[in-house]
């Protein structure tokens, strides 16, 4: 059977960096292909449904928004012949260089919306046998912005409190922090609440909840062919984009705390979410931590914000699962010309360490 693998050197990249990879064919009986063409893809799209409730007097009526970017789309032949390609096992390495400032790899579905980046590489046969072809996911992370990070996770505030609007009673200092300032989904993060309470007013409770707050932009309004002729009219007058699209995904609640002093460290498990994105043309997504602290007397104190700058996308559980084929280590080395060709002193550089065929030369220094 005729075969094709792919395999980068990591799973994960920021934007600006060079993918470095290689195809891997394994022609056994007699094939139509003449050629080898690789494919680096990456996009942001969303699907956003308002209903006939939310803006309309007809709840049966809605309409759709749609917003997409290509991100990068880059194909062209890294191998071509005038005959078909010939029995035998044959390797062709490659390197691309992606776009600097790429959004992380997300996906986040809820009632009324999905929306997705995604990157891959993808690699085929030319000819009549197009089923011979393979594809790899591509995880991005976000390059991280030390500006970002500047008075996100720690809050403080000392709040005086009064009775009656002008009664002093006392001063209550809150203060919180997040235990890092970069996680991974699957962490599990630690948000600190301390209090000092000079006050005479016992403290009622503290809650603390974690919002996610999906902003879709810059899409297009569509309507169903029943609905166009209703909707041409009101497309002048909608917004530009859907508001922000708040979701509670974590709260913690500690009642009857009538201490002078209260310290809090509360566990958040940062699991099945999807990650921060702050560079996306149509979606971004952020998380929110508000700390609130309950008074008796029906009293409260301003809300404590807490930002996560970067919560990073999880390990490419493709890639980390792939095993070579047994054939791979019989592979002849094909020269690949064009867009994705790779200068020879790089395939003995440790760029191609991990890939199967390559020898990489030892630095003893």
């Amino acid at each position: 059977m005729n075969e094709l693998a792919l395999r980068t050197n990591k799973g994960q990249y920021v934007g600006g960096e060079t993918v470095y990879g290689a195809v891997y064919l394994h022609i056994d009986h007699v094939t139509s292909g003449t050629g080898v063409r690789l494919k680096f893809h990456g996009y942001e799209a969303f699907y956003y449904e308002e209903r006939g409730s939310q803006r309309y007097s007809d709840p049966g009526e809605f309409s759709v928004m749609r917003g997409r970017k290509e991100l990068f789309d880059v194909e062209v032949p890294i191998f071509t012949s005038s005959d078909p390609i010939p029995l035998g096992c044959y390797v062709f390495p490659f390197q691309y260089e992606l776009p600097a400032d790429l959004p992380a790899t997300f996906h986040c579905k809820g009632p009324l919306y999905e929306a997705t980046i995604r990157y891959e590489v993808r690699a085929c046969v030319i000819g009549k046998e197009s089923n011979l072809k393979v594809s790899q996911p591509l995880i991005i992370r976000e390059v991280v912005d030390p500006a970002l990070l500047k008075d996100a996770v720690r809050y403080e505030d000392s709040s005086e409190v009064l009775k009656c609007g002008c009664y002093h009673q006392g001063d209550i200092t809150v203060v919180a922090s997040l235990n890092k300032t970069e996680y991974t989904v699957g962490d599990t993060g630690t948000v600190s609440v301390g209090i000092r309470n000079s006050s005479s007013v016992k403290i009622r409770n503290i809650r603390v909840n974690m919002k996610r707050v999906v902003h879709l932009m810059r899409g297009q309004w569509q309507a169903t062919p029943g609905e166009a002729t209703k909707l041409k009219n009101r497309l002048s007058s909608s917004a530009a984009s859907p508001g922000p699209l708040v979701e509670k995904v974590w709260s913690e609640t500690r009642e009857g705390t009538s201490n002078k002093k209260v310290e809090l460290a509360l566990p958040v498990e940062l699991k099945n979410l999807p990650p921060v994105v702050t560079l996306g043309k149509h979606i971004k997504c952020v998380y929110r931590i508000l700390v609130d602290v309950g008074l008796k007397s029906s009293l409260s104190l301003p809300s404590g914000l807490l930002k996560i700058p970067y919560l990073h996308p999880p390990s490419n559980s493709e890639w980390d699962a792939w095993k070579p084929p047994h054939w791979v280590s019989q592979c002849e080395r094909m020269t690949v010309d064009g867009k994705f060709a790779v200068p020879s002193n790089v395939l003995a550089q440790e760029e191609f360490a991990g890939l199967p065929t390559f020898q990489v030369l030892v630095d003893n220094k």
